[in-house]
């Protein structure tokens, strides 16, 4: 650790996790609401929608899941993302089942997931084996 970066380690750390927690947050809502659809609607055709929402759907999970490296850098809780991406892109798809013009199924929490593993494949780096005693600026 440098003298230099680390006064603002936890200041960054806190706009990391903003941004990732802002992100997550408009994506539930793209999940929740029908704009999208009706987006995709209009601009795809029928034979096409279907592939661009699901290229969507493993791209901002695997968004998701690759920011979510620099959250928890070397902590033992690193994972804690992961598990709660997985655990949203359940409970979304049970809440499509409530919104108009959506579905949930399972299949779409499959492809959700493929976006999660991708994520973590993209940063495996920054996912190296818990040290205890490490600190975040150690990773």
């Amino acid at each position: 650790m440098d003298g230099i970066s680390a006064p603002f380690a936890p200041s960054r750390q806190r706009a990391l996790w903003l941004f990732w927690l802002l992100a997550v947050a408009l994506w539930t809502t793209a999940l929740l609401t029908t704009f999208p659809v009706q987006v995709k609607d209009a601009v795809f055709p029928p034979e096409a929608g279907y592939g661009a929402a699901k290229t969507l759907h493993v791209s901002a999970y695997a968004f998701l899941a690759a920011t979510a490296a620099w959250l928890l850098p070397g902590s033992r809780f690193r994972l804690a993302p992961m598990v709660f991406l997985s655990f949203h892109a359940f409970a979304t798809e049970f809440l499509q089942t409530f919104t108009e013009s959506r579905h949930g199924c399972l299949t779409d929490v499959g492809i959700n997931h493929i976006g999660i593993a991708l994520g973590v494949l993209l940063t495996v780096w920054k996912w190296h084996p818990y040290k205890p005693g490490a600190t975040a600026s150690d990773a």
